[in-house]
């Protein structure tokens, strides 16, 4: 009977977690899941819920049951999880992450100013008057050279970049936080400008040109100018 109580208890634990995050709280559950997904949250409460009631309409029932001494452990290893929920309140992708998805060493380093590949993009009629989407720069940035960009992103120092450049990046999910995989543009400012904080949010607008090395094409927003904005309730791309 303890062995089954217990059980249903942690069941009952899982099940409250889904269901606060899909009504409550779903600023946290939108840094762990794809809002597409989001129902995925609802289900599972909805299942482990059945599955508990079932065993606790079982404490009665004559079937054997391992002793507690012995299955304890298993009931422990599923309340772990819980344990690290509310650290992870506080934790976010930022530069740690990027460096250990996409190692920095296999980027060539930006080229100083002047020394950016501007390619003819395509005509200003057929091109958006301003670039928005950080994927779609990152995918096809020789389709938009030349036009302007604003981009909200998170900023990145490195020591292979000259002073008045960084990284300004985000990270792509396809299905939850454990897929994302950063995408990036450089970032030019004038030198007389200062660069802001490592991971802080910003407004990137500026013109957007093409850094070209090994044939890999690499998004730049040159001449650009910051806001500094906080984060997005939704900070991951698609």
């Amino acid at each position: 009977m303890p062995t089954k109580l217990l059980q249903a208890i942690v069941m009952l634990l899982w099940a409250a977690l889904f269901l606060w995050l899909f009504f409550v709280d779903q600023t946290h559950l939108a840094r762990l899941l794809h809002p597409k997904l989001w129902w995925l949250a609802l289900i599972g409460a909805v299942i482990l819920i059945m599955f508990s009631l079932v065993t606790l309409s079982r404490l009665q029932a004559p079937h054997q049951v391992a002793p507690l001494r012995w299955t304890w452990p298993s009931i422990a290893i599923m309340l772990v999880p819980l344990c690290y929920f509310w650290p992870v309140q506080s934790a976010q992708l930022d530069s740690r992450a990027f460096l250990k998805r996409t190692p920095l060493e296999r980027f060539p380093p930006a080229p100083e100013a002047g020394g950016i590949s501007k390619k003819q993009g395509v005509a200003a009629a057929d091109a958006p008057a301003t670039v928005t989407s950080l994927s779609q720069l990152v995918l096809t940035p020789e389709q938009f050279s030349g036009q302007k960009a604003e981009i909200l992103c998170q900023v990145m120092h490195s020591d292979k970049l000259p002073q008045n450049q960084f990284i300004c990046y985000r990270f792509r999910i396809t299905c939850c936080a454990a897929d994302a995989m950063p995408v990036f543009t450089f970032v030019q400012l004038n030198y007389a400008d200062s660069p802001p904080e490592q991971d802080t949010w910003v407004r990137v607008q500026g013109s957007l040109s093409v850094h070209t090395i090994d044939n890999l094409s690499f998004p730049c927003i040159q001449d650009a100018t910051l806001t500094p904005e906080t984060a997005p309730s939704f900070p991951y791309i698609f």
